[in-house]
């Protein structure tokens, strides 16, 4: 049976940022093909014989942070195989 991403999610912060449990994101989700205008730090964690994948972005919603806390999460077509996570603190251009 497949894991939600919204599951995977909520697992990945409850085990190592529980902190951030009760705080609220932006979700943005798409499926994206491999192609070289892909980032690298995307692209490497991606198993090399792919050509799409499900692209989930969690953006801390927090008006008061300049900086906000962005989670992506790597997944196969069925949101089954989660290929990674990984969070990071950086600016967020909104557009």
């Amino acid at each position: 049976m497949c894991s939600k991403d919204i599951d995977l999610f909520q697992h990945f912060i409850n085990e190592y940022y529980p902190a951030l449990r009760h705080d609220e994101w932006l979700v943005d989700k798409k499926v994206l093909r491999i192609s070289s205008k892909l980032p690298s730090f995307i692209k490497d964690k991606l198993p090399k014989d792919i050509e799409s994948f499900v692209f989930v972005l969690f953006i801390q919603k927090n008006s008061n942070k300049q900086n906000p806390i962005v989670i992506y999460l790597l997944l196969d077509h069925q949101e089954c195989v989660p290929y990674a996570i990984e969070m990071i603190q950086e600016e967020v251009v909104y557009h």
